[in-house]
């Protein structure tokens, strides 16, 4: 099928990226200058202005989990407990600042993290737990702040898949110490590259802060350069202003892929991730556990033969010792369509449904 792709820049990004070029100023950072140019500036206010938090803008979501994970002075000696079903900078990031990962394992219909198993992982080394929202629908994150504050635990959300998701009316992203947003080229809100941290807490923001800009606003402080162009500030401001409406249509997707496989009887085949009472998905992607997987390649069968847009497996890039099962079974079924990727009409996404659907019976 020719889906068209999912693409929401046009002339205001233009417009936006010709007002900075025009004005010579495509950085307004220098040597012991305390934040960034207008744009970029401005964005950082409008940012935190919508989701009720301080924001610093980063040049990628990677980046943002660093400044995030220096801003905790994660370091060797100390445990940082993570999902393994993510992207793999969620784990890589405190690993290169020399902490060990522990992993917790997943639950297997929400595909998040299961926080009460991450109680149990717990030490007194343990400095941090960064937890993903997955595929666009929140983990337990109020469990899991009260959990981390009773421990005196910082709590990061990966939230780079989730923006503008909510549990219990609360945005995801907002509610641990920390919160990590993309702006990578797939996401619903993107400027090709580029991020958001964001926090409620002064003093985290102060770390956030020196760590993404070199360290120079602190005495004694290390950072890096983590920071923003105003170019991709611009496009990120106008990509702001479209985001509920983006993510309007990413839910109307998400959910009549959910109804389209219930109303071609295909939830023997498949279960689409689980939403818990309270959680306001986002849907970056579409998630179905393939329960044929055992017995039958069926899935990537027909969505090969059709060119249905699909595909099997996700990351789970660690050695399988039996510590995290369900993470690595869930790894290995899932049946996504990158919704972020895409931007169908309703009739053909019943189209798409009516073919698998067709094919599962021919080949089951």
């Amino acid at each position: 099928m020719n889906i068209a792709p999912f693409n929401t820049i046009g002339k205001e990004e233009e417009e936006a990226v010709l007002r900075v070029i025009r004005s010579g100023k495509l950085s307004g950072y220098v040597a012991l200058k305390e934040g960034g140019g207008a744009e970029v500036s401005a964005l950082e206010y409008e940012f935190g202005h919508c989701f009720g938090t301080m924001a610093t803008a980063v040049n990628s979501a990677t980046s943002g989990l660093l400044a995030a994970c220096m801003a905790a002075s994660v370091a060797p000696g100390h445990e940082v407990i993570v999902s393994p079903l993510t992207m793999s900078a969620t784990f890589a990031v405190p690993a290169v600042l020399g902490a060990k990962i522990v992993f917790c394992d997943t639950e297997p219909d929400t595909f998040n993290m299961d926080v009460m198993k991450a109680s149990s992982l717990i030490t007194e080394n343990t400095r941090a737990i960064i937890v993903p929202n997955m595929f666009g629908c929140p983990a337990d994150l109020h469990f899991l702040r009260a959990l981390c504050d009773s421990h005196n635990i910082i709590m990061i959300e990966d939230n780079a898949q989730s923006i503008m998701a909510r549990e219990n009316g609360v945005y995801a992203g907002t509610i641990g110490h920390m919160g990590v947003f993309s702006f990578n080229v797939h996401k619903h809100m993107q400027c090709g590259e580029g991020g958001m941290v964001v926090t409620a807490d002064a003093d985290l923001d102060t770390a956030i802060r020196w760590a993404m800009n070199h360290g120079e606003m602190r005495n004694g402080a290390f950072g890096l350069n983590l920071r923003m162009t105003e170019i991709t500030a611009a496009i990120a401001r106008e990509q702001l202003k479209k985001l509920p409406g983006i993510v309007k249509r990413r839910q109307e997707i998400g959910e009549r892929f959910t109804d389209n496989v219930y109303k071609h009887h295909l939830d023997d085949l498949l279960a689409p991730q689980r939403v818990k009472q309270g959680k306001e998905p986002v849907y970056y992607a579409w998630a179905a556990l393939n329960k044929e997987y055992d017995r039958s390649p069926w899935a990537m069968r027909v969505c090969n033969a059709q060119m249905l847009p699909f595909s099997n497996r996700y990351n789970c890039l660690i050695p399988d010792n039996g510590t995290v099962p369900i993470a690595f079974s869930t790894a290995d079924r899932l049946f996504i369509s990158e919704t972020c990727a895409i931007d169908p009409t309703d009739e053909e996404i019943d189209e798409i449904f009516e073919k698998l659907a067709s094919m599962t019976r021919t080949v089951t």
